[in-house]
């Protein structure tokens, strides 16, 4: 009967370090896990100057050519967002899950 409410959960950052064009692919930001870790399936902020642009659904996640379910602090990767293909180089993509408030 009533709309669901929910909450962000945070999950983890990632800096960009490079913005490459794939053919057939589309945008695909070459990224450094900064805090915490990223899944698949993540909801994700993309933060530019301070300023939040937007939030995009994290559609693909790859550690060199392999698909992966998560990516922990340190490490390197290739983070597609879902709908987003504006991505600049020093962006931040700040990864979060949203949880269902249960009254």
């Amino acid at each position: 009967m009533f709309t669901p409410k929910f909450k962000e959960v945070y999950c983890g950052r990632a800096e960009v370090r490079m913005v490459y064009k794939i053919t057939n692919v589309g945008i695909v930001a070459g990224s450094y896990i900064t805090d915490g870790k990223l899944l698949r399936g993540n909801v994700c902020k993309v933060i530019r100057n301070n300023s939040e642009i937007g939030s995009y659904n994290l559609e693909s996640l790859k550690i060199k050519k392999d698909d992966v379910k998560e990516v922990g602090t340190g490490f390197e990767c290739g983070i597609k967002l879902e709908g987003f293909s504006e991505l600049q180089v020093g962006d931040i993509i700040e990864a979060y899950n949203l949880e269902k408030i249960v009254f």
